[in-house]
Order: structure tokens, then C-alpha cells, then sequence
């Protein structure tokens, strides 16, 4: 396993950056020992005798589970409202058809930080 003393700091934000993480100085750090742990096991890994060996998808058998798509039971419009977090109910402009109620989201898309 590679020692937390081989890893410099450098390695350790590359791969913090590698990452996306933003770690301080401490972190970094504290850190170090971690990432040799992570380097060290794949290094036993490597060195297991696979010649011979058919790689594997996934370690079990599935079996894909179908049913027919039908449509359940569903929540009125006005339960929904009670639900939301932040409805928002608007005039409709032209008076046709009276107020109507919006559910707010937050925004995930650009820079809405959403996963």
C-alpha cells in the first residue's frame, strides 16, 4: 500500500480537483492517509490472477420484470395545492377561465445547483 508520506500535496488536490472538491489546507492533510488507503487497495486488486477469467457485467443474473403500464390512482388538483411548498395562484389575463394554482419548483437547470 502507498504511504500518506509518498502522496504530496499536490497529489492530493489533483485529485481533490479531479473530484470537484475544493478541500483547505487541513483537509488536504487529513485526507492523505484516505487517498493511500484507496491507491493501496487498488493496488491489490491489480495484482490478482485474472488470466483465464470472462469478465462479468454484474455479479448476479437478472431478469428484467415487465407489467402492463396502467395508470393509478391519482391526487386532485386541489390536494396537490395543499401539498406544495410555495403554490402560486394567478389571474388568467383574459378572464376566460378565473384563477389558476402553479406549484413553484427551485430552478435545477443552469445554475440552480439541482443534481
Amino acid at each position: 500500500m502507498p504511504d500518506a508520506k509518498e502522496l504530496s500535496n499536490d497529489d492530493v488536490r489533483k485529485v481533490a480537483r479531479l473530484s470537484k472538491l475544493l478541500l483547505t489546507d487541513a483537509e488536504v492533510d487529513s485526507e492523505r492517509p484516505r487517498l493511500a488507503a484507496v491507491l493501496g487497495y487498488m493496488e491489490r486488486l491489480a495484482a490478482l490472477p485474472l488470466d483465464g477469467l470472462e469478465p462479468m457485467p454484474r455479479v448476479g443474473e437478472l431478469e428484467n420484470v415487465l407489467r402492463d403500464d396502467e395508470p393509478g390512482g391519482t391526487l386532485s388538483p386541489d390536494a396537490v395545492s395543499d401539498l406544495a411548498p410555495d403554490p402560486v395562484t394567478l389571474d388568467d389575463p383574459s378572464g376566460e377561465t378565473g384563477p389558476t394554482t402553479f406549484i413553484q419548483v427551485p430552478k435545477v437547470l443552469g445554475d440552480g445547483g439541482g443534481g
